[in-house]
């Protein structure tokens, strides 16, 4: 969204804090406005899609479905130390497993596994 005040109020209301996308900053033009967001997780976001739900239409129900039917608590508290994070860039190197098998054999998210390959979390210099 692009009124960071309306952001602002959401983030106040869950309770989290809000950024700037990241994705809007890179092939943004100039005359772009700077777009911001915020995002809830784990059991705080699905206890929201449970109360939403009955509120949304169809296929947005069938979203939530099915984002509730992925949900797996144990995944979501998972902590890396740098020996695991470091498998996991060897085992990425080697390119014989997907990045859903790795997230499996350390307890983790496949999108957990991805942000590591790109750095966005446990940066090449961890």
């Amino acid at each position: 969204m692009c009124d960071e005040d309306v952001i602002a109020r959401v983030a106040d209301l869950f309770g989290v804090k809000y950024q700037e996308s990241k994705r809007k900053k890179t092939g943004r033009r100039k005359s772009h406005k700077k777009a911001w967001v915020v995002a809830l997780k784990g059991t705080r976001a699905r206890l929201l899609m449970q109360q939403l739900r009955p509120l949304m239409g169809k296929r947005r129900q069938q979203q939530i479905d099915k984002a509730l039917a992925s949900y797996d608590p144990t995944l979501t508290r998972k902590k890396l130390g740098p020996k695991e994070v470091r498998k996991i860039r060897q085992l990425l190197d080697e390119k014989n497993l997907t990045h859903q098998e790795i997230a499996n054999r350390f307890g983790v998210t496949r999108s957990h596994v991805s942000h590591i390959k790109r750095g966005t979390t446990w940066s090449r210099t961890s």
